[in-house]
């Protein structure tokens, strides 16, 4: 007896081989992305298409080396202005989120600051008057909620910074482009610039200069959501 079930025993124990059944070998681990090295740039370690062999798409680059016209030139753009927003961290989901909720305040805060810039001669003066009318100026675009932007690609990048000759550390740099049609952009603009008072001659002269900026698009195109507020 105690034979028969050791006989049955084994044949229990060879019944999955007898029957074809293999093991499984456990899946390989999915190839490391190659490192990118851009002039000028550093290490891109890992990026958005690298899971499924893609490569880096041309935008992108640009974006890297802030060529806001190589940007602008592209065909999908044409009659339209674009903006690139962009965000770095040590953590992805957590620098994609900055992109999301930062876009429209970045483009507020790019006037605002393309004013103060143009105007500075006055905010560091001492002309009471001038100050108030410059900061009333910066108000209005404070006030300002910009429409019809579109979102049109997002992408991220996983690059190598290095803190010395031995360390050095991870970083996400993520990137957002959205666009708005620039006829819309350019009333939405003027609406704004007409909100301004001006009761002297010297006030609609600066008047006239803030209209040349927004008319020659001489403001920023890159925003940074690690600014923006």
């Amino acid at each position: 007896m105690k034979r028969l079930l050791s006989l049955f025993c084994f044949a229990l124990v060879l019944l999955p081989a007898a029957c074809g059944v293999e093991k499984q070998e456990a899946a390989p681990d999915a190839p490391a992305a190659p490192t990118l090295q851009l002039q000028g740039a550093p290490p891109i370690v890992d990026h958005k298409a690298a899971v499924i062999g893609g490569k880096l798409p041309a935008w992108v680059e640009y974006a890297v080396y802030d060529d806001y016209g190589a940007i602008a030139a592209l065909p999908e753009f044409k009659g339209r202005t674009p903006f690139i927003m962009h965000a770095s961290g040590a953590d992805l989901e957590i620098t994609q989120a900055k992109l999301d909720r930062n876009m429209e305040a970045g483009i507020a805060l790019m006037l605002r600051q393309t004013v103060a810039a143009k105007f500075s001669y006055a905010l560091n003066g001492n002309d009471r008057d001038k100050i108030d009318f410059v900061n009333s100026m910066i108000a209005t675009f404070s006030e300002r909620s910009f429409s019809g932007l579109r979102k049109d690609k997002d992408y991220w990048i996983k690059r190598r910074i290095q803190d010395g000759e031995s360390r050095s550390h991870a970083e996400y740099v993520c990137y957002q482009l959205s666009s708005i049609d620039e006829n819309y952009l350019r009333a939405q603009l003027d609406e704004a610039i007409g909100r301004i008072p001006a009761r002297t001659q010297e006030e609609k002269a600066m008047i006239n200069d803030l209209k040349e900026i927004m008319d020659k698009a001489e403001y920023a195109h890159f925003l940074d959501a690690n600014e923006s507020r």
